[in-house]
């Protein structure tokens, strides 16, 4: 009999959502997937252990996409990659775009290339925040991780409060 495919996540509304669509697909290419959602704590902990997972959902937030991905792929000391591949080329360029010299638009291209085409990991989608301001409030302002900051909006006249 074959085993499931474990689809582990944070248990959080999107990564559910998400699990449960890639859990559809497998299921129409004839392979069975268990979705397990886990609390903050106890993701953390068998994020770590590939015994846990085959397929791990997981946010990576940052301004650097490519540097941050990175530094989830690059082994240092007894640190092993997110996904535990072994790739010594992946390893490579991985370093190198992580270096302000090797963090070129030619080499981040090679590396980004070189992880679609292996398929270690994969970005899937990135979500949209929305918010509902009145309309006194003429300009939001949000970091890169969708952050609303109020005292860096901009108000109108007729904003009192």
């Amino acid at each position: 009999m074959n085993k499931p495919i474990r689809i582990m996540l944070p248990s959080a509304t999107i990564a559910k959502n998400t699990a449960q669509i890639i859990q559809s697909y497998l299921l129409q290419l004839g392979l069975k997937a268990e979705i397990n959602a886990y609390d903050s704590a106890l993701f953390q902990t068998y994020k770590t252990d590939p015994s846990q997972w085959d397929i791990m959902l997981d946010s990576k937030m940052n301004n650097d996409y490519v540097t941050s991905l990175a530094s989830t792929m690059e082994t240092s000391g007894n640190a092993k990659p997110i996904n535990f591949v072994v790739d010594p080329k992946l390893q490579e360029l991985a370093s190198t775009v992580e270096t302000s010299t090797g963090h070129t638009k030619e080499r981040i291209n090679e590396y980004m290339q070189y992880l679609k085409d292996q398929a270690y990991v994969y970005a899937l989608f990135v979500p949209y925040q929305y918010y509902a301001v009145e309309d006194t409030i003429i300009g939001v302002f949000t970091n890169f991780k969708s952050y609303l900051f109020p005292n860096a909006c901009v108000y109108s006249e007729a904003f009192k409060r």
